[in-house]
């Protein structure tokens, strides 16, 4: 509501999936996307200037609100502060006794909305155990409106021994869950960025994403991308990842890079460019 203040105003919009993908009744019900628009319509014409998260952020907002570029500022997210809280070992083994977690896995926490595509790696690991047939997945999240149908899905691939659904994580243990998984991957339909691949490069944890939006932008060289439509892809990236320990450690290399560059010091520093550029206007 920034935009009723009466002075200049700096103001940040997200993400506009009530209009790029409209079949989800989670951002794109009648009362949701009238509530968005109506926001967000006031912000482009009021506010000095708007903050997005990429630059596919600023044209998604150029292209539906015709607001000037000169006006949006790309500003990526950064990490959470407790994300880099350091991790003991005793620390990790206590997790994995409390969760009960196998001794390697894929983790994807999320809640369990139906954008967040859980379905894709449900058939991505069905496939994929034709091959490892140790792999393992873990879900955290709250139950929204595609859990029960995601349980049924693993009854009905008799996957219960190799989907392990651990319920809502409290912010002090994620870090120590990102440390204990083997890679972290995120199917979402969702952009244009998304924070987890960001906690997961801070954590030393391999990444590998949904190839759409924003998120090559963000991450680059320091993840795998996959069609979030195809089970084949995410299947063989899930394998690649699995077995390949050349490839593994790439990607660990190249994400210690990229959370080094890309850090709370260099966000502030570009937040500060940024209202003084929008103070001067």
């Amino acid at each position: 509501m920034s935009y009723w203040l009466p002075v200049k105003s700096v103001s940040a919009i997200h993400d506009l999936m009530h209009r790029y993908e409209s079949g989800f009744s989670e951002s794109a019900s009648s009362s949701e996307y009238r509530s968005r628009e109506r926001n967000y319509r006031a912000m482009t014409k009021w506010c000095a200037g708007i903050l997005v998260d990429s630059e596919v952020g600023r044209e998604h907002v150029h292209e539906s609100y015709g607001t000037s570029m000169d006006k949006l500022y790309s500003l990526p997210f950064v990490p959470p502060g407790y994300i880099y809280k350091s991790v003991s070992n005793t620390e990790k083994e206590g997790l994995r006794k409390k969760y009960n977690l196998p001794g390697k896995f894929f983790y994807y926490p999320a809640q369990f909305w139906k954008h967040k595509n859980h379905e894709l790696l449900i058939k991505g690991l069905h496939l994929a155990l034709e091959e490892c047939p140790d792999m393992h997945l873990v879900f955290s999240g709250g139950r929204k409106n595609n859990y029960e149908y995601i349980m049924g899905h693993i009854d009905d691939l008799g996957l219960g021994g190799s989907i392990h659904t651990i319920g809502y994580i409290p912010d002090d243990e994620m870090s120590a869950m990102y440390h204990c998984a083997h890679a972290l991957i995120m199917p979402t339909f969702y952009g244009p960025t998304n924070i987890p691949p960001l906690e997961a490069l801070a954590s030393g944890c391999p990444v590998a994403v949904s190839r759409i939006y924003g998120q090559p932008e963000q991450l680059g060289d320091a993840s795998l991308n996959f069609d979030p439509r195809s089970v084949d892809e995410v299947s063989r990236v899930m394998l690649d990842l699995w077995s390949d320990e050349l490839l593994y450690e790439k990607l660990k290399i190249n994400a210690a890079r990229k959370s080094a560059a890309w850090n709370l010091a260099a966000f502030s520093k570009r937040l500060g460019q940024i209202l003084g550029v929008v103070s001067d206007c």
